[in-house]
């Protein structure tokens, strides 16, 4: 399964690296949940658990960077802030109350509106 996750990180054919997995995985949605969201297989899912299960303290600290730059408005190439307010406006974030969310946040521009109708989550068309 290993050989789905390049040696940078990114799974194999995407642009998804398993830091993206980690983020959701943290923050305790399930592997079914991440699937739709970031387009992969479960196949893949369950090879970038298994690449952060065996390489758990370099995922980690390379993930505490990833943060600590979004937190001084300087976006990493591995997860951009993008990446987050993407999901924040389609009101993906768990923890977000959908009524504190505009529908015109949910869906601005065309990568929230594709999470929006692949999540079912958006009311607004």
């Amino acid at each position: 399964m290993e050989s789905v996750i390049q040696s940078n990180g990114k799974i194999a054919g995407t642009r998804i690296s398993v830091y993206e997995v980690y983020y959701y995985l943290v923050n305790d949605w399930q592997p079914k949940e991440i699937a739709p969201i970031l387009q992969l297989s479960m196949e893949q899912i369950q090879s970038a658990i298994q690449y952060i299960d065996e390489h758990r303290a370099a995922v980690v600290a390379v993930d505490n960077e990833i943060e600590e730059r979004n937190a001084r408005g300087k976006p990493s190439r591995s997860r951009g802030q993008a990446g987050k307010d993407k999901r924040k406006n389609a009101g993906l974030v768990k923890g977000t109350p959908s009524n504190q969310i505009s529908g015109e946040e949910r869906c601005r521009g065309f990568w929230q509106m594709l999470m929006c109708s692949a999540m079912c989550r958006c009311s607004s068309n």
